[in-house]
């Protein structure tokens, strides 16, 4: 399995999150396995959301999706963004 992390600052996490839990069907689509959300304690317009992953060609699909992309910006994203693509070692 491969995580994606994240991260970046948003101008309202209410709205943000509504947008986000809206989109739920489009992850689904680009191969989203299993995700989560995560908000800086004392900041909860700071987020961090990890997507899980089959594959690595299906997070590339994901990072350059037009539909999310141009999804995501109208949630009000306003700090730059961190990625992280990471696979466990056991």
């Amino acid at each position: 399995m491969i995580t994606l992390f994240i991260r970046h600052g948003v101008n309202d996490f209410d709205s943000f999150k509504k947008g986000y839990d809206d989109l739920k069907p489009i992850r689904d689509k680009l191969g989203v396995l299993k995700d989560a959300m995560y908000t800086e304690v004392g900041n909860e317009n700071n987020i961090t959301v990890t997507h899980t992953f089959a594959t690595q060609e299906l997070v590339d699909n994901l990072l350059t999706s037009s539909e999310l992309q141009a999804a995501v910006n109208d949630l009000g994203v306003i700090a730059d963004s961190f990625t992280a693509v990471i696979t466990e070692q056991v």
